[in-house]
């Protein structure tokens, strides 16, 4: 768990005091360049939040992942609705300080999980892919990136996040194996 990371981070940024907020991104939130907003004046201030934000992701956190992966693509030049968003996910984090990944003894066996939205992003018209892979009951590597290229159908989106998940999971088995903690079969 990374609960004193989360308040302290909640502190620097000054959301200590903040309303908890049951999501990190409502669904149907789109960001983009788009519309009546304007730059945010303090680039390196959201630079400062999406680093420890995706710390974060990558530590503990992959409940934020998907969200952080958004909003960073914006790190270059931020909107005000860029900035509002990192507020919704510092208003999340603050009711859910405690939330943690628990490993508990388990077998060896691997599981991967994946999918992919076709499109999702509003900007380049990518889509997303998100895989989770699990030692036992225990999730071990996490992700949600966009995809290299624009996918011509749900299906092509789909292989990609596929393709990426069966890497994640071979990679694992060598690492498993080097470990002799598998038979090499």
């Amino acid at each position: 768990g990374q609960r004193q990371y989360v308040l302290d981070m909640l502190n620097d940024f000054r959301m200590l005091d903040c309303d908890p907020s049951p999501n990190p991104m409502p669904g149907g939130t789109v960001l983009n360049y788009e519309g009546p907003y304007e730059l945010f004046n303090d680039i390196t201030l959201y630079q400062k939040a999406i680093g420890k934000l995706l710390y974060l992701a990558r530590a503990t956190r992959p409940d934020i992942s998907a969200c952080i992966g958004i909003l960073g693509q914006f790190a270059h030049r931020p909107l005000t609705n860029h900035w509002n968003a990192i507020l919704q996910v510092f208003r999340y984090l603050k009711g859910t300080p405690d939330l943690n990944i628990k490993f508990t003894k388990t077998n060896l066996d691997l599981k991967v999980f994946c999918d992919s939205d076709w499109g999702g992003d509003v900007v380049d018209c990518k889509s997303r892919s998100g895989l989770v892979l699990f030692m036992g009951t225990n999730p071990i590597v996490w992700s949600s990136i966009k995809q290299d290229v624009v996918a011509k159908s749900t299906t092509e989106a789909e292989y990609y996040a596929l393709s990426s998940a069966i890497s994640e999971l071979l990679w694992m088995k060598s690492i498993m194996n080097e470990f002799k903690l598998i038979d090499p079969t």
